[in-house]
């Protein structure tokens, strides 16, 4: 979408809309040079939130018209800022919905997801915890996980959306190697050749060497242990004290923190890369990517909401998009 474009939907007071065609016959796949700009697709996420406002501003920033083709996914029309409503939930889930089409015929490349209000979506027959698991099953993916990255921090949660009580439950050497693994993939894709990863104790002081908990010795260390013999190209070294891991990765120690629960990774995360955090799922067979905030309900339509954290979603969903076509980039 060009500027001039750009500018006539501002005018019309709502972002450009990408309809549902009358066919639902996915179309061939768009033949890609691969010196294009990559084709990125925007979701508006829940429209009473701060996501139209804020691609609005993508799509005005001359940074990132030069890095990507943006496609906005959805209405944000007849919905009033900071106001949610049933009607607003169904409008997002449209346009994750559409958004799986486009993917799957090939119209876009990448995809970047607003923020959704989950209570509200759930309302209206949203039956996942997320968009992680949501584009899991919806493209096919078996072995997924969440990963969070900033100039400062990357990490991954071994258990994502869940209570905390089912998270210690669900702990077992099978998903800490899933994880692992996709963690340390992501990091050889955006350059880091031989990723050193901190793996994050679930216990104070990683159990203390059972005196504080026995998951250590039961089940992160026989995990960290398999993860060195199966994936030699990365380094995992833990489990470490989950206290002080996640400061020595931001001191340069370690090139990611490997956390065992949603809270515990993405706390840290948040505190120092708010502003320029990034959410990724990884696993599908498309780029997707988000900002690290959510819907903003209380200050919507103020004209205050940061764009950088959206800013910086576009610019890795491209640059995954980039890798995925085989060739350098330097974005």
């Amino acid at each position: 979408m060009d500027r001039h474009a750009a500018e006539k939907s501002l005018h019309q007071g709502e972002v450009t809309l990408h309809t549902r065609p009358t066919t639902s016959v996915p179309s061939a796949p768009v033949p890609v040079n691969k010196w294009e700009r990559p084709r990125v697709g925007i979701t508006i996420g829940d429209p009473a939130g701060v996501g139209p406002e804020l691609i609005r501003q993508a799509v005005l920033a001359q940074e990132i018209q030069e890095i990507a083709r943006l496609q906005i996914i959805g209405k944000s029309a007849d919905h009033t800022p900071g106001q949610p409503t049933l009607d607003s939930a169904r409008a997002a889930l449209e346009a994750i919905e559409e958004s799986v089409r486009l993917l799957k015929s090939g119209e876009i490349e990448a995809i970047v997801t607003c923020p959704i209000s989950k209570s509200q979506m759930a309302q209206v027959g949203f039956q996942f915890p997320g968009h992680t698991e949501f584009y899991a099953a919806h493209l096919g993916a078996s072995e997924y996980s969440m990963i969070l990255t900033s100039p400062s921090l990357t990490v991954s949660p071994v258990t994502i959306h869940v209570p905390l009580s089912e998270a210690v439950r669900e702990l077992n050497v099978e998903a800490i190697l899933r994880v692992g693994r996709l963690l340390a993939d992501f990091l050889m894709r955006t350059g880091k050749d031989s990723p050193v990863i901190g793996v994050a104790g679930l216990n104070p002081h990683a159990g203390e060497d059972g005196l504080l908990g026995e998951e250590e010795g039961r089940i992160i260390r026989p995990a960290v242990e398999k993860l060195c013999r199966l994936y030699p190209g990365a380094r995992f070294v833990g489990p470490e004290s989950p206290d002080t891991v996640f400061y020595r990765a931001v001191k340069g120690e370690f090139d990611a923190v490997l956390g065992m629960y949603h809270d515990q990774a993405l706390i840290p995360l948040k505190l120092i890369g708010f502003h320029d955090g990034v959410n990724v799922t990884a696993g599908l067979p498309f780029p997707r990517t988000s900002p690290d905030h959510g819907t903003a309900f209380n200050i919507a339509g103020r004209g205050v909401a940061c764009p950088d954290s959206l800013f910086s979603a576009i610019r890795l969903a491209a640059r995954l998009a980039y890798a995925g076509r085989s060739f350098p980039s330097s974005l």
